[in-house]
């Protein structure tokens, strides 16, 4: 009888300890991720003591309000590689995230004693980094003008002390048929960094559109790079 106790208390404490687990995560990711004119709230996560974590819902609002929206958020990676001194993230994905206007962004004045811009470095980190897959099933984006573009966006990224190597392929969903491709490699040897990118849209395409064509055909376009970071 006292073991049926056991098990039956420990059934019950499992959940309670877990929802709580989730809950305090949630609120130290919101605390991390808002700022004074900013506002992060994560809504339903789950599996933070396990391989594969999920997010029901994240709103980004500023002082004006809600600005974008991502939804099934999920993550999942190998615990085990991490003794090898690796992140190993088998899928980062999201099942939509809609932004349905630019964020107010806090500007300061001008300082003319400042040094001149320059790109940030990228952070050396004390383990490897893989994403075998990233991406959104569904990218929404609702201009000033009320019109919308709905896109799919997936890629994989690597990035370790010798640099960084990543492949990202975005496509819309609404119209003619718009595709772009881009593959980035850093080498943090040399500071070098290596672009492939093409983009191709079908007759009366976005890129038409925008210059102001009409009853224009296919469009393919090729780009290679080779710069200094």
């Amino acid at each position: 009888m006292r073991l049926i106790w056991v098990i039956l208390l420990f059934s019950l404490w499992v959940p309670t300890f877990l929802w709580a687990q989730n809950a305090s995560i949630e609120s130290w990711l919101e605390q991390k991720l808002s700022s004074d004119s900013s506002n992060v709230q994560i809504e339903g996560l789950t599996g933070v003591l396990a391989s594969d974590i999920h997010i029901d819902r994240i709103i980004f609002s500023d002082r004006a309000g809600q600005w974008a929206e991502l939804t099934g958020a999920t993550l999942s990676w190998s615990r085990a590689a991490l003794l090898l001194g690796q992140l190993d993230i088998t899928q980062l994905w999201a099942d939509s995230i809609t932004v349905s206007r630019l964020p107010q962004v806090d500007t300061p004045g001008l300082d003319r004693t400042a040094q001149p811009w320059t790109l940030p470095t990228l952070p050396k980190l004390p383990i490897s980094v893989v994403i075998r897959s990233f991406g959104i099933e569904k990218f929404k984006w609702i201009s000033t003008s009320g019109s919308t573009l709905n896109a799919y966006l997936a890629g994989n990224l690597h990035y370790d002390e010798a640099g960084l190597i990543t492949d990202i392929k975005a496509q819309a969903k609404n119209g003619p048929l718009e595709k772009i491709s881009l593959t980035a490699r850093y080498s943090a040897e040399t500071s070098q960094i290596t672009t492939v990118a093409s983009y191709s849209e079908n007759a009366d395409g976005a890129f038409s559109r925008a210059l102001g064509f009409q009853n224009a055909g296919p469009i393919s376009i090729n780009f290679d790079g080779i710069g200094q970071f």
